[in-house]
């Protein structure tokens, strides 16, 4: 019999399939979960350890520092903005744009990270680098807090007027005086409402300031803190005496000077 000549076939090369990568990613959506529990802090954090795990160190350092100064000018909002300003006017906005920086800035990387076989951050892990930064997000506002009443209040104390009034004084002011004024401010109905209100006394130059706190000034506001002035030098605050009209911000609205 004929021999057939065998076709000849070039050998197939195998290739070793590609190992997932060894890393996993914050999903945006858990980005965005997180900086609803931590605010930018832990929304920064789970940025930038995805730009970490994707090579892109720079854009970590960025996004970090981004972050930190987006949490510091939210904390100093805090303290300049009106207290009936309503907190999720600054809190929604920062979820919406970690959430879509997430979305913009990695979404494609993420799902070619999955398309590889990667794994994503699992949502306990996530939901615990949430509350970790809330914790922290929470020591750094109590502590600016204690910092900025020690600043624009030292060696304050207090005495509290019908549950819901105080006046707070220096050490240069004695107790005694700090109970007339506030006996004072009850008489003549600065104290006394229901919503509560306050007064802080101090001496400048053996001089007594007691500064009254108005939402707006006007000219019957004005002729009543002339009253209450009048009324507390005859008690015996000072004279001299200044009572200041405080605005909602602390700025001092006007002085009135009660020889």
């Amino acid at each position: 019999p004929e021999l057939q000549a065998m076709e000849y076939q070039e050998p197939v090369e195998l290739q070793a399939e590609t190992p997932p990568p060894d890393y996993r990613l914050f999903s945006a959506r858990a980005v965005g979960g997180i900086t609803f529990l931590g605010s930018a802090i832990g929304g920064g954090y789970a940025l930038a350890t995805n730009f970490s795990k994707l090579g892109e160190h720079e854009k970590a350092r960025t996004t970090i520092i981004l972050s930190v100064a987006l949490f510091v000018a939210v904390v100093v909002a805090g303290f300049l903005l009106p207290e009936d300003f309503p907190s999720s006017a600054l809190t929604v906005p920062i979820i919406a744009v970690y959430g879509g920086l997430a979305s913009h800035w990695q979404g494609k990387a993420i799902k070619a990270h999955q398309e590889q076989g990667g794994s994503l951050v699992p949502m306990w892990r996530s939901f615990l680098v949430g509350v970790v930064s809330l914790l922290l997000a929470f020591g750094v506002v109590f502590a600016s807090v204690y910092v900025v009443d020690g600043v624009l209040q030292p060696n304050e104390r207090s005495i509290d007027f019908n549950q819901s009034d105080t006046v707070y004084f220096e050490d240069d002011v004695s107790p005694e005086d700090a109970q007339t004024i506030g006996n004072v401010l009850t008489q003549e109905q600065y104290f006394g409402f229901a919503e509560g209100t306050w007064v802080d006394v101090r001496v400048d130059d053996d001089t007594f300031v007691v500064s009254l706190f108005f939402e707006e000034l006007n000219s019957e506001t004005v002729t009543w803190s002339r009253e209450i002035g009048l009324a507390l030098a005859t008690a015996g605050i000072g004279p001299p005496l200044t009572i200041e009209l405080r605005g909602a911000q602390y700025e001092v609205l006007e002085s009135i000077e009660i020889p």
